[in-house]
C-alpha cells in the first residue's frame, strides 16, 4: 500500500492541471481545437438527411472549409428514427469524386465515435481535386442496417 501512496502526491496535482487547462479551453472557444468545435456544433433537424429505408437521419459536416492538399476532418451526426442520438453505430464509407468517379476516396482509417451525440469523426483526410465528393455510407445500430449518400464540397 505504501508503494502506491508516494504515487498518489504526483497524480493529483496532475489530474488538477489537466482539469484545469479543459476548464479554460471551454472558456475562450477561440483555443478549442477541431474536435472540441465539431462537439459544440449543434444542426436542425431540416438539416439532415433521412437514410435509404428511413431508420437513420444523418448530417456530414466540416468545421472549417475543407481545401485540396490540407489536412482536415469531416464528421457525422447520427440518429436513429426516434431522433435518439446513434453513439454505438458501425459506419463504413466509401466516396468517389462526382465528376471524375475514377478519383477515390482512399481512407484506410474506420469512421470512429466521437462523443455522446450521435457524433464520428473521419479523421485526416487530404484530398488533390477540388469540387464535389460523394460518400456512400453504410449505418448498422444494433442490427438495424441503412445506407446514404452525402456529398461535400472541396475547394482548391
Amino acid at each position: 500500500m505504501r508503494k502506491y501512496c508516494k504515487h498518489i502526491f504526483l497524480i493529483v496535482p496532475l489530474f488538477y492541471l489537466v482539469c484545469n487547462i479543459g476548464f479554460a479551453q471551454d472558456l475562450n472557444s477561440s483555443n478549442k481545437n477541431v474536435v472540441q468545435k465539431a462537439h459544440d456544433k449543434s444542426f436542425f433537424k431540416e438539416d439532415f438527411t433521412l437514410s435509404d429505408n428511413g431508420r437513420f437521419y444523418v448530417k456530414l459536416f466540416s468545421v472549417d472549409t475543407p481545401k485540396t492538399n490540407k489536412l482536415h476532418h469531416w464528421f457525422l451526426q447520427i440518429f436513429n428514427k426516434n431522433e435518439e442520438a446513434v453513439n454505438f453505430g458501425k459506419v463504413e464509407l466509401t466516396g468517389f469524386h462526382a465528376v471524375e468517379k475514377s478519383k477515390k476516396f482512399n481512407y484506410i482509417n474506420q469512421v470512429n465515435n466521437l462523443c455522446s451525440q450521435g457524433k464520428y469523426v473521419i479523421g485526416f483526410i487530404k484530398l488533390q481535386k477540388s469540387g464535389t465528393w460523394v460518400l456512400d455510407l453504410k449505418i448498422e445500430e444494433f442490427g438495424k442496417k441503412d445506407t446514404v449518400t452525402l456529398k461535400m464540397e472541396v475547394v482548391e
